[in-house]
């Protein structure tokens, strides 16, 4: 028998400030269950495949660095493209599909935590 913690809902929100192969390594390691997620604008994405892509840039981790027929978000080394998501309350989908229909992301925005108002 081997014991395993279980995972907490805090360890499935993805940290966009470690480098992109941790982040992808931790998107992998929760890709079924329970998912690897992040908050854009106060919507939870459940983030299932990813690549490293090749854009550099000097945006802060988690910003969104191109949005037209990819997704591509900048780490705190590196960048990664989004291949494969579920908006919460829908099915799992590929990213050109969200990307037809969806108005919650915009070239800029920041990925990360949920935003709390107080």
């Amino acid at each position: 028998v081997t014991f395993a913690y279980n995972i907490s809902f805090d360890d499935q929100i993805i940290d966009w400030s470690l480098t992109y192969s941790k982040v992808d390594a931790h998107i992998r390691a929760m890709q079924d269950e329970p998912g690897a997620i992040t908050y854009i604008n106060n919507h939870i994405l459940k983030i299932y495949e990813t690549r490293k892509s090749d854009i550099i840039s000097s945006a802060a981790p988690g910003t969104v660095i191109k949005l037209d027929k990819e997704l591509v978000i900048n780490t705190g080394f590196g960048a990664l493209e989004i291949l494969k998501l579920q908006p919460a309350g829908k099915r799992a989908m590929k990213v050109r599909d969200f990307l037809n229909g969806q108005s919650i992301i915009n070239l800029g925005d920041k990925l990360g935590k949920e935003e709390k108002n107080e």
